[in-house]
């Protein structure tokens, strides 16, 4: 699996992720069939299942299902985590110590990132 990453926007936060997999001939780009169906009628029906069945099958091929599962779960983690240290760090900031480094951004006395170095300073694991 390859390691590239990039920048993607998530609820307006810029987060890395893995890049997508590079389509190659071993490993075909998988275009879902479109099924018509009318539920009413049960029209389709089996046609639709088989479809399902077919991507079910792509998705395990050569492992693609848990690479898919792997990106998902280090995204989830990566989110859960940044949300934890966020809550912590939250925690040992006082109102008043937030409110003076946003005047001090709003003066352009100080860049976002300096006070959120100045922040992660003070904060400490364990």
């Amino acid at each position: 699996p390859s390691s590239r990453t990039q920048v993607m926007s998530h609820h307006g936060r810029p987060m890395s992720v893995a890049a997508p997999l590079s389509v190659s001939d071993d490993q075909p780009l998988w275009m879902p069939l479109i099924i018509q169906t009318v539920a009413t009628e049960g029209r389709g029906i089996e046609a639709l299942i088989d479809a399902i069945h077919a991507h079910q099958a792509h998705l395990h091929l050569d492992g693609h299902l848990q690479r898919l599962e792997h990106r998902q779960l280090e995204i989830e983690l990566q989110e859960r985590l940044r949300d934890a240290l966020l809550m912590r760090l939250l925690a040992h900031v006082s109102s008043q110590d937030m409110e003076t480094l946003i005047e001090r951004i709003q003066q352009r006395r100080l860049t976002p990132n300096q006070a959120v170095e100045s922040m992660l300073a003070g904060l400490r694991f364990g």
